[in-house]
């Protein structure tokens, strides 16, 4: 489960992050706060896979392996699909493998985490070091080497370096007027929160990008508001290069005044940007692209060996009801009326049975193929027949698929609220996974 739904995690999150990114370009033409997409791609970076692994509706449960005609033909009696490959790909490796993957994710959580709660124990330590100092009206924290920048999650107070406090007044009032929109934005807690899904998912190399986009989101809205409140574009730039010089390394302290240096240039260009033309035009395409990824992202279907919570409940289809008694019924495949399908429950069992029945030899041979079974399907869920409609054109794939068939086990179909017997077309398809 976890080796398909991890890329399955990886493309939503590239998706979102390119929905994200041309939301940015869309409102950035018009200055308008960017941080909340980015926190929005990297929420829902985390929600989409969440909800198709809980959500049975978001998963490809059914997927079409057979020729158009034949599908047709089948899909009028109701047709659930078993594509099973075995060697490489068998059910036991398969296992194995989650376990791994598994075992991977939580030692990446847990160490990124420690290495959180680490930095965060150096910073309280470094902090009883610290002085408390009254400017124009702010309690602010003086530290040796620290900041400019916000601290605390509940309780935040601004934190200045030494040297903020041998600046000229107006350079240290545009410094703190900056760390109090961080404060007043609640951009601290928001870059908390983010990296707390880095946490989460530490893995997820989009995610991580997004975090990054965040970061620098968060400081060019901050410079947005401190240069609306009419503070000059050059005096504000020589100060993000003066802090950008005489920054600490301490990277856990979030809305920091100057951020890394890669991402001066981009700030100082946001400063100096002038209204473009076409405007209009270029919301447009921005905002159709970002509209476009994010429907992706949302109808993108789930990898279909995700376990789901409760069967899937396609579409009720109601068809006419045949004269026939049960015995009868039960002899050859024939069309059957319900208006809830059948769903398969042991899924897992099944794949291993199809393992276990697929002739060596040609297992070795690399030789595969697909069967189509017609299987009924008592009211109490179990296969009382198995005829083979459409053969493999190898009589031991067909007997396996057969002998398979008879392994599967159903939540029965329902016409209605009674639950009634019917046939149902099965392909099981034998493949080998070569490296």
């Amino acid at each position: 489960m976890i080796s398909a739904w991890l890329p399955y995690c990886l493309f939503i999150s590239l998706l979102l992050a390119g929905a994200a990114l041309a939301a940015e370009r869309a409102l950035g033409l018009y200055r308008r706060p960017v941080r909340w997409v980015w926190f929005g791609g990297m929420l829902g970076s985390l929600l989409i896979p969440s909800a198709a692994l809980s959500i049975p509706a978001w998963q490809n449960l059914s997927p079409k392996t057979l020729p158009p005609a034949l599908s047709a033909a089948i899909e009028k009696l109701g047709v659930d699909t078993i594509a099973l490959g075995a060697g490489a790909g068998s059910a036991t490796t398969s296992v194995g493998t989650d376990v791994a993957l598994a075992a991977l994710w939580l030692l990446a959580s847990v160490a990124l985490l420690t290495w959180y709660a680490l930095s965060y124990m150096r910073l309280k330590r470094e902090r009883r070091s610290w002085s408390t100092r009254n400017l124009t009206g702010r309690t602010v924290l003086v530290s040796g080497r620290l900041g400019p920048a916000v601290t605390g999650f509940f309780q935040s107070t601004i934190v200045l370096p030494r040297w903020v406090l041998e600046l000229e007044d107006d350079f240290r009032r545009i410094i703190l007027l900056h760390e109090e929109e961080h404060l007043r934005a609640g951009d601290h807690r928001l870059l908390v929160l983010g990296f707390a899904t880095l946490i989460i998912a530490p893995w997820n190399l989009p995610l991580w990008w997004q975090f990054r986009r965040l970061r620098l989101a968060v400081e060019l809205d901050c410079d947005r508001r401190v240069l609306q409140s009419g503070t000059q574009p050059r005096v504000y730039g020589a100060l993000l290069l003066e802090a950008s010089r005489k920054m600490s390394s301490n990277t856990l302290l979030p809305a920091a005044f100057s951020e890394r240096r890669a991402f001066l240039e981009r700030r100082v260009r946001n400063m100096t940007h002038r209204s473009q033309k076409n405007r209009s035009a270029k919301l447009m395409v921005a905002a159709g692209l970002a509209a476009i990824l994010l429907a992706l992202a949302c109808e993108t279907p789930a990898p279909s060996d995700l376990p789901s919570e409760s069967p899937v409940t396609p579409p009720a289809v109601e068809l006419p009801a045949p004269t026939v008694d049960a015995d009868e019924l039960s002899e050859r495949p024939q069309f059957t009326p319900y208006t809830v399908r059948p769903a398969i429950v042991n899924r897992g069992e099944a794949q291993r049975a199809v393992e276990l029945r697929y002739p060596q030899e040609l297992k070795q041979a690399g030789i595969g193929g697909t069967v189509v079974v017609f299987v009924y399907i008592n009211i109490d869920g179990t296969v009382q027949n198995a005829v083979i409609h459409e053969s493999s054109g190898i009589e031991e794939l067909d007997d396996a698929a057969s002998a398979a068939a008879w392994e599967l086990k159903f939540i029965p179909a329902k016409k209605f609220e009674e639950t009634v017997p019917v046939w149902m077309a099965i392909p099981i398809t034998f493949s080998v996974a070569f490296d």
